[in-house]
């Protein structure tokens, strides 16, 4: 029997009623099996307690990458934040083990001591128990977002190349020592150091009636000098603006032992320019200091202290390559003789040349081994990560081998009396250390406590730290002895 028309069009109606709901359920599983499939798009990066000598990552999303905020320095320049890009707090974590300071971890995680004091509520800072999980005070972009470029260095660059024909340093008086001290790393900056000099991709700050003020033009150009060199020496580049504070005294304990400081994620850093040391020693750490903030902003946050401290030393000795200074290799091969060479794979305390110079210049020479072997591009891609086998297919105690082995080759016999160089630089910490702690009175007093006699010491005291960077040997006990030490 053949069926009517009417029945026909039921039929097709009845058929669309059942398939159209059929079908928007189908497409609704099919997506919803999409999405299980291929999970959230984002996801948060546990954070976990880290060996010592040992530093974050990506525990945090590019703190390096912080852009300038308006109105955060000197300059008034910078990249203004969008809604994605305001500051939030971080949380990270750090597991005391033995051997660590409170000062020591401080410098590790770019944080200011008396900030890690505080977030922590810790009493006494200089003891702590081992095992002691500490919450790092630090802060970071939502989006990890950045104003920097790591880029090939400009060939027409603005800035003068090292070394540096310089006018002889004015005189360094006792009065201008003190009418600094002590020099500020934190609070209120701007009334600290008012006084400001652009410098192209820097802006200087100093306090009136410092040394600093008197031999000003020759930071600017120290300080220049420095950023080409870095730029040229690891083949990258660095956008500015970013700020320098030149103190003209020594800082309050316990950064006393420090002759710069670095606040790299906050783009500025600290230089001790009190007319101590020579041309070529202001030099140094002009560039060393630099390069903290520039590896920091450019290659990424360090893995390692070790990393961090040896790419500074490496960027600064060769800066002052052609100066009176012993070069790193000839303090390296000397210890290497001596059996007193600081084995950089295992955890290493950098608190200052002063007191830990033989850790320095280690990581400063085992970098340079692993730069001139490797070449910058393959450090750069170790220098956040710390995956020595990825990069380089060895481990860090087989490229440790490598270099002493190297450095032995390549050095030959020391330059230097192996025995005297390590008792110079013993006899010359001690006395730093006893030097410092006659300082700890003053601390929170008013301007101008120090004694006559103890700022006279310091300055004699550095005479004999200059002989010893120098490698003038012989010259260091009569020093010390002028010093009363």
């Amino acid at each position: 029997m053949n069926p009517t028309k009417r029945e026909i069009m039921l039929g097709i109606l009845v058929g669309l009623a059942i398939g159209i709901p059929a079908l928007i359920i189908a497409l609704l599983l099919a997506r919803s099996g999409e999405e299980i499939a291929t999970g959230p798009s984002t996801a948060t990066a546990p954070v976990g307690d880290l060996a010592f000598d040992t530093l974050p990552t990506q525990e945090l999303a590019d703190e390096h990458a912080t852009p300038r905020p308006p109105g955060s320095g000197g300059s008034g320049a910078g990249v203004t934040p969008t809604a994605a890009d305001v500051p939030v707090p971080g949380v990270l974590t750090h597991t005391v083990a033995a051997g660590e300071t409170m000062l020591a971890i401080a410098l590790d995680y770019d944080v200011s001591f008396e900030d890690l004091v505080e977030a922590n509520a810790i009493d006494d800072p200089d003891f702590l128990s081992i095992g002691t999980v500490l919450t790092i005070p630090v802060t970071t972009l939502i989006d990890g977002s950045s104003a920097l470029t790591a880029t090939g260095v400009a060939t027409d660059t603005l800035h003068p190349t090292l070394p540096l024909a310089l006018t002889a340093p004015p005189s360094v008086t006792v009065a201008l020592l003190a009418a600094d001290y002590p020099a500020v790393l934190e609070g209120d900056l701007v009334e600290a150091y008012p006084e400001t000099r652009d410098a192209l991709r820097l802006v200087v700050h100093y306090t009136p009636g410092t040394y600093p003020e008197n031999d000003i033009d020759s930071v600017v150009l120290m300080l220049q000098g420095a950023l080409t060199h870095i730029e040229a020496t690891l083949d990258a580049a660095i956008e500015g603006p970013f700020d320098v504070y030149v103190a003209g005294s020594l800082f309050a304990a316990p950064d006393r032992n420090l002759r710069g400081r670095s606040f790299s994620a906050a783009r500025r850093f600290f230089i001790l320019h009190d007319g101590t040391g020579s041309r070529a020693d202001q030099q140094y750490i002009a560039t060393h200091e630099m390069t903290h903030l520039f590896t920091w902003n450019v290659f990424g946050r360090p893995v390692s202290a070790m990393l961090s401290e040896g790419a500074a030393v490496y960027a600064g000795m060769t800066a002052i390559a052609d100066s009176d200074h012993m070069s790193a290799q000839a303090f390296c091969r000397a210890y290497q003789v001596a059996g007193q060479l600081p084995r950089i794979s295992s955890g290493l305390l950098f608190e200052g040349h002063v007191r830990d110079l033989p850790n320095y210049y280690a990581a400063g020479c085992f970098v340079q081994y692993l730069v001139e072997t490797y070449g910058t591009d393959r450090f750069a891609q170790l220098y956040p990560t710390g995956a020595y086998a990825d990069v380089y297919g060895k481990t860090l105690p087989t490229l440790e081998t490598e270099w002493r082995a190297a450095l032995e080759a390549d050095a030959g016999e020391p330059e230097l009396d192996a025995d005297a160089l390590v008792k110079g630089v013993d006899d010359v910490a001690a006395a730093y250390e006893e030097l410092f702690a006659g300082f700890e009175d003053a601390v929170g007093t008013a301007v101008g406590t120090v004694s006559e006699a103890t700022w006279l010491a310091y300055l004699e005291l550095d005479a004999a730290r200059m002989a010893l960077m120098e490698g003038r040997l012989k010259d260091i006990a009569p020093h010390l002895l002028a010093a009363g030490y």
